[in-house]
C-alpha cells in the first residue's frame, strides 16, 4: 500500500511539473488538457484520475512549489523562544531565502507570468500563494496584539492588509524584472538595486505604521541581499 501511494504521488508530481512547463511556454489559456495528455503520453482517463479540471493543476503547482516555505513558516510560528515581531521578520526572511534558493527559476517565472497570455495563470498562482501564508500572518498578529507588541484592532483585517501590501510590492518588483535583460550590465543592476531598496524601505515603513511599531522594526529583506 505504501509503495502504491508513493507511485501515485510521484506520477501526480510529474504531471504537475509538465503542466507548469506548458503553461509557461504556451500560456495558461492556450494550453489544453489534450496538450498535457499528449505531452505526458498518457490516456485521458489517467489524467482525470489525478485531476478533475485544468484549474486543479494551478492549485497543485502552487502547493508543490510552496511546501518548503510553508514548512518553514510552521516552524517559525511554533518557536516559543522569539516574540511576534521576531516571528514576523523571520517569516519575511524565510520568504526571501526561498526566493534566493530558487532565484533563477523565480526570475524566469516572474518574467513569463507577466506576459499578457499568462495573466490568468499568474493571478491564480499568486493568489493561492498569498492565501497560503495568510493564516500565519493572522497567528503572528494575534500574538502581537495579545502581548501588546502590535497596536491594531482586528488581526484578521490587519493580516489581510499586510497580505495586500506584500502583493503590491511583489507586483512592482515583478514589473521591473519583466523588462530586465537576460544578462544585465553593471549599470542596469545598480539601477534595479536602487529601485528595490527604495520600494522595500517604503513598504517597511508602511507595515510599521499599520502594526503600530517603531521605525526600523520591520525587515522585509536583509540589506546585504542588495550588495
Amino acid at each position: 500500500m505504501a509503495r502504491t501511494r508513493k507511485n501515485h504521488d510521484e506520477r501526480k508530481t510529474e504531471l504537475l511539473t509538465l503542466a507548469e512547463q506548458l503553461f509557461l511556454q504556451k500560456g495558461y489559456d492556450n494550453t489544453t488538457i489534450k496538450d498535457i495528455i499528449d505531452t505526458a503520453q498518457i490516456a485521458k482517463g489517467t489524467f482525470y484520475h489525478y485531476f478533475t479540471a485544468k484549474e486543479d493543476l494551478l492549485e497543485g503547482i502552487a502547493h508543490l512549489k510552496f511546501q518548503p516555505l510553508i514548512q518553514a513558516a510552521k516552524e517559525i510560528i511554533n518557536d516559543s523562544t522569539i516574540n511576534s515581531l521576531e516571528k514576523l521578520n523571520s517569516l519575511f526572511s524565510a520568504i526571501q531565502l526561498w526566493k534566493t534558493k530558487n532565484q533563477k527559476i523565480y526570475i524566469t517565472t516572474m518574467k513569463v507570468l507577466n506576459r499578457d497570455e499568462n495573466l490568468i495563470f499568474r493571478y491564480k498562482l499568486l493568489t493561492h500563494q498569498f492565501k497560503a501564508l495568510l493564516p500565519f500572518y493572522i497567528k503572528i498578529i494575534e500574538e502581537g496584539k495579545r502581548t501588546n507588541l502590535f497596536y491594531i484592532d482586528s488581526p484578521e483585517i490587519t493580516a489581510g492588509i499586510l497580505n495586500d501590501l506584500l502583493a503590491g510590492l511583489k507586483n512592482q518588483i515583478a514589473s521591473k524584472i519583466f523588462f530586465l535583460p537576460d544578462d544585465p550590465d553593471e549599470k542596469q543592476m545598480l539601477m534595479i538595486k536602487k529601485f528595490f531598496i527604495s520600494r522595500v524601505t517604503a513598504y517597511e515603513k508602511v507595515i510599521e505604521n499599520v502594526l503600530g511599531l517603531p521605525e526600523n522594526s520591520v525587515i522585509l529583506i536583509e540589506r546585504p541581499y542588495f550588495q
